[in-house]
């Protein structure tokens, strides 16, 4: 694991999960359509996404990036960002009361307890419900290692899908314990 490179004090897997992070999850250059093509392109756009953890606010992060974006370019450029969305980082506590009813219906379904895992993930409506309403937020995958989720080519097993729908019920049921 020499090779490497990263936040010193942290393994891979933590940074991964546990940590901030900048993303870069598409880049173009150039101009469409029927224009010249030089060698160089004159345009380039970048689309980040940038993951938050606990006591990070979205907004601090936005102007902290948009201020080191526009400190840092090189003389002539001009910068053009556009915030497309934001959320608030969230972490459950692994000790509220439906993370163990949600552990205990995947056990119930799958015949072997959870893994419990802390990642990274934006998604907008678990900070909001949680915000909203102090909700526990504890997800769960349904895709096995062939689905290639997220990938262009993405798949999900039928079985999996009913084995979620027997997940939601069972963590119905159990929640109301």
């Amino acid at each position: 694991m020499r090779n490497l490179r990263g936040e010193r004090g942290w393994s891979p897997g933590e940074r991964s999960t546990l940590r901030p992070s900048l993303t870069v999850v598409g880049m173009s250059s150039g101009r469409t359509g029927r224009d010249a093509v030089a060698a160089i392109p004159s345009s380039a756009t970048a689309r980040i996404n940038v993951r938050l953890v606990p006591r990070q606010d979205p907004g601090t992060v936005a102007r902290q990036l948009r201020d080191h974006l526009i400190r840092t370019a090189p003389p002539g450029t001009r910068l053009r960002i556009e915030l497309i969305g934001r959320a608030e980082p969230v972490i459950a506590d692994p000790r509220h009361r439906v993370v163990g009813a949600l552990a205990r219906a995947l056990k119930a379904t799958w015949g072997q307890p959870p893994v419990p895992k802390r990642s990274g993930g934006t998604i907008p409506i678990v900070a909001e419900l949680h915000r909203r309403y102090g909700m526990a937020a504890a997800l769960w995958g349904l895709s096995g290692p062939d689905d290639r989720i997220h990938a262009a080519d993405e798949s999900i097993a039928v079985r999996d899908l009913h084995r979620g729908t027997d997940v939601v019920v069972r963590l119905l049921q159990e929640a109301v314990r």
